[in-house]
């Protein structure tokens, strides 16, 4: 019998659950954040400029920090929390991917410790970026720092055992997809990470001389690292985008399919 086009399996065929079209998840996974992080500055420098910019030093700002954007007046942190609650089931879904990717490769033992490693601190990761939309800075501002500092430590060490795994696990040479999947990666990784430690001075320049305008700077600087990540994860297509279908067998498992019909 002739099969309906898509991605979508009918439950009666044996071989397969569920299926999906792997690049509408890594759409639908990297652009909540983005989106809700956008919505939440727009809304805040429209609604609440004042409140959203003003600091203890009393001194003039153009736009937000993150956490002020998101976190600290409605409609804004409930649309942080249901984009971050969109965002999650998705890339832990994404990461497992990931996983598989590499535990079904023929890799040397040291390599698969380190692919489970690799997996779990994405995991830890995507867990504490929840935790920072649940929790937001004025509400205990002890914990959402705990999460934040989680979460960015995490962040950076992901980044590099990924680029790692990608680079250095196979027992055959690079393709060209993949050369340039680790060197987009790599350039993503040194912006963000400069972008973070500017941040951290712009940071600490605001708190030390209140000057105008400093902490504007930390809230620009706050918002390239968060989309140069979104950007980072994103580049999953890259490694995994031959697999135009991922699916659920009915062992649990996940499979990727270059198959559409």
């Amino acid at each position: 019998s002739k099969r309906s086009p898509g991605c979508y399996s009918k439950m009666t065929q044996l071989q397969h659950l569920v299926k999906f079209p792997f690049k509408y998840l890594v759409v639908w996974g990297c652009s909540w954040p983005a989106i809700g992080i956008s919505m939440c500055l727009f809304i805040s420098v429209l609604l609440h400029f004042d409140r959203v910019t003003s600091t203890h030093c009393r001194v003039p700002n153009v736009i937000p920090s993150i956490s002020a954007a998101v976190g600290d007046v409605s409609p804004q942190k409930y649309i942080f929390r249901a984009s971050i609650g969109l965002h999650c089931p998705v890339v832990y879904l994404l990461a497992f991917c990931y996983y598989q990717h590499f535990k079904l490769a023929p890799l040397s033992p040291r390599f698969q410790i380190l692919n489970l490693i690799t997996f779990l601190t994405r995991c830890i990761e995507i867990t504490a970026l929840l935790a920072l939309a649940v929790v937001s800075s004025t509400e205990n501002h002890s914990v959402h720092e705990m999460f934040f500092i989680t979460f960015a430590v995490t962040s950076y060490i992901y980044m590099v055992m990924i680029m790692v795994m990608l680079r250095f696990s196979r027992l055959r040479p690079l393709a060209d997809q993949e050369r340039r999947s680790v060197r987009l990666k790599m350039v993503m990784f040194v912006l963000s990470l400069m972008a973070m430690l500017a941040s951290a001075y712009f940071f600490y320049r605001h708190n030390a001389y209140c000057e105008p305008y400093i902490y504007s700077f930390y809230g620009g600087m706050e918002y390239i690292v968060v989309f140069l990540n979104i950007a980072f994860h994103s580049s999953v297509q890259m490694d995994l985008g031959q697999s135009k279908c991922l699916s659920i067998g009915q062992d649990g498992n996940l499979h990727g399919s270059s198959r559409i019909d």
